[in-house]
């Protein structure tokens, strides 16, 4: 995946256009487990170590919201961890 290398400087504004095409197709038809995999690893990235403005803006946040949520419903365990981290408030 692009993203994943090169792309990565790109990151997070591309996961909204990423996230418009999944919301746009039945059942998340275009996540096989090679994208489930490297969707997650590109996600973890934005979120353990992405810029906290840039995931401040509502757009950007609705669209890891449902990247997050679309991974877990196709098994991604590691998803689901880093939505629960993404979604607690840190203390």
């Amino acid at each position: 995946m692009f993203s994943l290398q090169i792309g990565a400087a790109t990151l997070p504004l591309p996961l909204i256009a990423i996230a418009e095409k999944l919301g746009n197709q039945a059942n998340g038809s275009l996540l096989s487990e090679t994208t489930v995999f490297y969707l997650a690893g590109i996600l973890g990235r934005v979120i353990q170590d992405g810029s906290m403005s840039m995931l401040a803006r509502d757009d950007v946040r609705q669209a890891v919201l449902f990247l997050l949520d679309e991974l877990v419903e196709h098994g991604s365990s590691s998803a689901y961890k880093l939505r629960d981290d993404f979604v607690t408030p840190p203390s």
